[in-house]
């Protein structure tokens, strides 16, 4: 054996379980210093445990102790807090999952045990530069504990939802397409009372009117589709499996809701620290908020906003490695958002960027400048969710509150200046207004189909992707909007110099324009087929019918004179793609209609509007349908 003056290190590691624990020591030369043993998850067991370690410690008193605990779930909160209680205090690690798991089977790929596993993270703590992790208050881990009891509700209502949406597809498919939300308060309602497509023949249209939102064109539409479903359950044992259903979804939303204001309230009851200013970003509820703050639990673990970025998978990823038959390196079409990190901080950013594009002015201006450049809305919200992450990291790191004037985000030159990957960025102007405001639905514009011209940012668009009507956080005054004071427009520019920006800008302070007609785009698309699209544009030429679905040259780039076959309308959907990597457009017949004609979703919607007679919105008389003599 070797003098014991020479000990410098002992390594503990300890591969806790959910009844016992088993505990491993090593020096820095990797030979084992004591017998490793089993300790049970209670005072006892700890007792044996530190006895242990002060033995060792009378043993090398000069060495120091390293202990790395394999957490695996909830079994290690207890050991770590007797850990960091046992005097003269030690260096505590804990392991993420993963690494640990890795390392295990890097050194130990024979075998899986609990003694190779406490040997593997006593080996880590010997081996590798192991930091001491910092202690979490009580607070913070009753904060953790409910952010978990959330997630496990959230994960819940998905399931229960998808039990729903099977249950009604065998015994009333038609009701999604009447409403397609059939979680939504009323349509549970409706269900509950009526669960089968015979019950809702037999109710009366005044009984059905009850219902709060449900109107009466609701109503009779849906006693239309039941009248001819095609569901095979039927009788009282299906009406008690559609109740069932109905009553797991109510039952896990209000699972849900009571996590959240428990979430809330554990937030508040957090000391005074540097992530209270989380919730003071606009966009960032106080759900959201105490979700990061519990996931993130200390922003020293992040030594910049991209780690905390990765550590969430807010990223894009593709995959290119290898090389095919001919030597050239395998390379995706497109990549895709990580699939790594929480899923429910996925959720919770995606639901605060969609507000924070109207709310945030950071947000606002990243969001245009995506759109312009083409982006779809989902990869143009993915931007806004790292930008949330980075300003969390900001304000916390900072312990500074969020400020409006913090950053000229409506300057130009600045938003050329902060492009991401070095590039090059388009300038983006908007009206140069004191305070951002909430763009109104129904604001003026100008927009012009020149790419160099004024672009409007369409709430209309952004409204029509938009489940729910999203709101600001709970804040009594939220940075960049005022609810006191009426909507003003917001009109980002983009440009090729700032020079026409401003000018842009300095001419339309001088004039008033009209106000907008309104335009629903749901009840625009329902009125109209895409056939009637395709019969209009005489596009039906050189396309070839089978099974529902027409194959031909794409109309949007232009591959007729190829004679491809990637343009694809699937006329029972009312949809369209074109498989070709170059174009890659698809969507539905308002979509298409605006990809021809080389113009932005508003315009486009008010030239089919014209072109065919259909009614813009619900609330104005449809014109008569009339077709337009063909081009």
């Amino acid at each position: 054996m070797k003098p014991i003056q020479d000990v410098d290190v002992v390594g503990v590691g300890i591969d806790t379980a959910r009844y016992c624990h088993h505990v491993a020591f090593l020096d820095q030369n990797l030979r084992p210093l004591a017998k490793s043993f089993y300790f049970d998850e209670n005072q006892n067991g700890y007792n044996v445990l530190r006895d242990c370690i002060n033995r060792l410690r009378d043993q090398h008193p000069r060495a120091r102790f390293v202990v790395r605990i394999d957490a695996a779930g909830q079994y290690s909160r207890n050991l770590e807090s007797f850990l960091r209680s046992i005097e003269p205090p030690m260096t505590v690690s804990i392991g993420d999952p993963v690494r640990n798991k890795h390392y295990h089977k890097a050194h130990f790929p024979k075998s899986v045990s609990d003694k190779t596993e406490s040997s593997a993270m006593a080996r880590y703590a010997v081996v590798e530069v192991v930091e001491n992790s910092p202690a979490s208050s009580p607070q913070m881990l009753v904060l953790r504990e409910v952010a978990g009891r959330l997630q496990a509700h959230s994960k819940q209502l998905t399931r229960s939802r998808n039990r729903l949406h099977n249950q009604v597809a065998r015994t009333f498919p038609e009701i999604e397409s009447v409403f397609p939300d059939i979680c939504a308060g009323f349509v549970l309602k409706l269900l509950r009372l009526n669960p089968t497509p015979e019950r809702i023949v037999a109710a009366k249209i005044d009984e059905l009117r009850k219902i709060p939102y449900l109107t009466v064109e609701k109503a009779v539409a849906v006693q239309k589709a039941a009248r001819c479903s095609v569901g095979t359950l039927r009788g009282p044992v299906a009406e008690e499996l559609v109740r069932r259903a109905v009553a797991d979804v109510v039952f896990a939303m209000a699972s849900v809701k009571d996590a959240q204001d428990l979430l809330e309230k554990a937030l508040n009851d957090l000391p005074i620290g540097a992530y209270n200013h989380v919730v003071t970003i606009p966009g960032v509820g106080p759900t959201t908020a105490a979700v990061l703050v519990a996931k993130i639990e200390n922003i020293d673990r992040f030594k910049s906003p991209e780690a905390l970025v990765n550590y969430f998978g807010i990223f894009p990823e593709r995959a290119e490695s290898g090389t095919d038959k001919q030597g050239r390196p395998n390379r995706q079409e497109s990549a895709h958002m990580s699939r790594k990190g929480n899923d429910l901080v996925r959720h919770l950013l995606w639901n605060a960027a969609r507000t924070a594009i109207r709310y945030n002015p950071a947000c606002r201006v990243l969001y245009a400048r995506q759109i312009a450049r083409g982006k779809r809305f989902d990869v143009a919200i993915g931007h806004c969710m790292r930008k949330l992450l980075h300003l969390v990291y900001a304000v916390w790191k900072s312990n500074q509150p969020w400020d409006d004037n913090h950053f000229p985000w409506d300057n130009p030159a600045s938003a050329a200046k902060t492009e991401p990957n070095g590039a090059r960025a388009t300038s983006v102007k908007t009206s140069k207004s004191k305070r951002l405001e909430p763009i109104d639905a129904r604001a003026t514009s100008t927009a012009s189909v020149d790419p160099t011209a004024s672009l409007e940012i369409d709430q209309p668009e952004v409204d029509r992707r938009f489940s729910t009507d999203p709101r600001p956080s709970k804040n009594k005054k939220t940075a960049g909007h005022n609810r006191d004071e009426p909507d003003k427009k917001v009109v980002a520019t983009v440009e090729s110099n700032v020079a026409s920006a401003e000018g842009s800008v300095k001419k339309q302070r001088g004039r008033v324009e009209p106000k907008r007609p309104f335009i629903d785009y749901e009840y625009l698309r329902s009125q109209i087929d895409i056939k009637d699209i395709l019969d209009h544009l005489r596009l039906k030429t050189g396309m070839r019918v089978r099974g529902g679905v027409m194959r031909g040259p794409c109309p949007v780039h232009g591959d007729a004179s190829t004679g491809g076959r990637t343009f694809s309308v699937d006329l029972n959907k009312n949809i369209y793609q074109c498989f070709d990597s170059g174009c890659g457009s698809k969507g539905n017949v308002l979509d298409l209609w605006a990809a021809i004609h080389r113009l932005p979703l508003y315009e486009a919607a008010l030239l089919m509007a014209r072109t065919f007679g259909l009614a813009p919105n619900r609330e104005e008389e449809p014109v008569a349908r009339s077709r337009p003599s063909r081009p």
